[in-house]
């Protein structure tokens, strides 16, 4: 499938936004002496309002508890913080067969699959707080010093006893990222041999070429034919990807689908982007859905 050429973000992209203050309440049902506070950098989604990532455990108190396993924290709703699941290495004293002791942590709320609501909640400007019982954390030994997968009973863990509080810098959680909008490029040419005219023959058009002012290298295009538009990424231009985009015919609309883990598949099936052209030569996944009118 060959495109135009130069083309948007890849991965997630995190901005640095400082430090901020982290009293350990999560794990205080397994020892009180979790109930430390100490800094840890945090930093902020580029593209999800309201998300943040943190080590806190690279640079635990104890200097035998390090380890600099993400935690990412969920605050786009004032009344409605969560931590997403993790699992956090504590221990390498565990027996000989399972010497590795792990820490896997679920905040008590349906997105980490529980039926009750123990959220956390924006208190003031800056601290966010949760109350105890909020967090059910199970304390597991593994065999392997790989990070295991997601600890599959959350439910029989031993709940947290003290408050869990996280104190950030002034402005970072009332910060409202800056409107999306677009300016032209220039003009570029879209081949795309899996949408067909009518007459036959693979469909191509000259296109206005937008690029994102909030998100770098994010592009834009709406070829006439379409009757969506089409978003291209290509900040690295060795994993070059276009986000799903559909296609309306008669009762029917297309779904084009690049098989690539952005777009939540196993495969990476990416394009190139080399001389001012992207190429993109693997079939996409189409998908063909009845139209609700």
């Amino acid at each position: 499938m060959a495109l135009f050429g130069t083309v948007a973000v890849q991965a997630e992209l995190w901005t640095p936004v400082g430090e901020v203050e982290w009293t350990e309440g999560a794990l205080t049902g397994w020892d009180s002496n979790w109930n430390k506070t100490w800094k840890v950098t945090v930093e902020r989604s580029d593209t999800r309002h309201g998300v943040f990532r943190l080590q806190p455990y690279a640079n635990h108190p104890l200097p035998d508890r390090n380890d600099n396993v993400y935690v990412y924290l969920h605050a786009e709703n004032p009344d409605k913080v969560y931590l997403e699941y993790y699992n956090y290495f504590y221990s390498s004293y565990g027996s000989s067969y399972y010497p590795y002791k792990y820490y896997h942590v679920f905040q008590r709320c349906p997105e980490n699959g529980f039926d009750v609501q123990y959220y956390g909640r924006i208190i003031d400007e800056n601290s966010i707080e949760f109350s105890p019982n909020s967090f059910s954390v199970n304390s597991v030994a593994y065999k392997s010093s790989s990070r295991p997968e997601k600890w599959d009973d959350p439910f029989s863990g031993i709940y947290s006893k003290a408050v869990h509080r996280i104190v950030f810098p002034d402005g970072v959680l009332g910060y409202t990222p800056p409107q999306e909008s677009w300016v032209s490029v220039g003009t570029g040419h879209f081949v795309d041999p899996f949408f067909q005219f009518t007459e036959g023959g693979v469909a191509e058009a000259d296109v206005t070429v937008y690029k994102s002012t909030t998100r770098k290298d994010v592009y834009k295009l709406s070829p006439h034919y379409l009757n969506s538009d089409v978003y291209l990424h290509a900040e690295d231009p060795d994993k070059v990807y276009i986000d799903t985009y559909s296609v309306k015919s008669g009762d029917y609309t297309y779904e084009f689908t690049q098989q690539c883990p952005e777009n939540g598949s196993t495969l990476s099936q990416y394009g190139k982007l080399q001389d001012g052209v992207v190429e993109i030569r693997v079939k996409p996944k189409t998908r063909c859905m009845n139209f609700e009118k």
